[in-house]
């Protein structure tokens, strides 16, 4: 059951060109989609672009935001010093600063360096907010980090996160996958073409008569 429905928001997804929020039903074992949406609160975020997808090397919950490429951090210390880089040189593949932290705690609000993107291995209602609250592009929750003392770096699997290094990341929040949503790829991962935003539904694009339609 879990399997179709996310069959059908992929589908979906290709229709209406947006993540979609959806409403449904099952009837005699066959899933019925009776209404569809775009999701507003993901319509204006940057996502990355299907083709150049690669396999990702981390997964955690996404919290907000959409994709984004920055230089590593693995203190705030040094989120500080490329932010300040970022901001002088502006590359095109380099959205800005993802810094790395075991978790997020409601006191670090003040210590955080503005437009910070956060990677964190712990998942918590606090945390969650806070970067919905600030607009940060934020990935939680992900078990694969683990922090290399000696090294003073994360590390994701066998990937060495190193300062300066880039990664990208989806932030983005899927009920429909909820702590696997967030993805984190190596390297700069090209952006799909930003469309208009738009406010379709079912009824919108193809007329009243398939608001309700059946699931192939």
């Amino acid at each position: 059951m879990h399997k179709q429905v996310l069959q059908e928001a992929y589908r979906l997804k290709e229709i209406f060109g947006y993540d979609q929020q959806f409403e449904f039903t099952f009837e005699r074992g066959k899933l019925w989609i009776t209404q569809s949406n775009d999701d507003y609160e993901t319509v204006d975020y940057p996502q990355f672009a299907d083709s150049a997808t690669p396999t990702a090397v981390g997964r955690g919950h996404g919290v907000s935001g959409g994709a984004f490429r920055g230089w590593v951090a693995n203190s705030i210390e040094k989120a500080n010093e490329l932010l300040k880089k970022h901001e002088k040189e502006k590359p095109p593949e380099v959205d800005g600063v993802i810094l790395f932290l075991a978790r997020v705690n409601p006191e670090m609000v003040n210590m955080l360096p503005k437009g910070i993107s956060i990677v964190a291995k712990v998942l918590s209602v606090h945390a969650e907010t806070l970067a919905q609250k600030y607009g940060m592009t934020a990935v939680y929750g992900i078990a694969a980090m683990q922090y290399q003392e000696k090294e003073k770096a994360w590390y994701l699997g066998p990937h060495k996160m190193q300062d300066g290094s880039v990664i990208s990341i989806d932030g983005h929040e899927n009920q429909l996958v909820y702590h696997n949503s967030g993805r984190i790829f190596l390297g700069s991962v090209p952006l799909a073409e930003r469309r208009a935003r738009k406010t379709s539904s079912a009824a919108d694009q193809f007329g009243r008569e398939i608001m309700i339609t059946e699931s192939l």
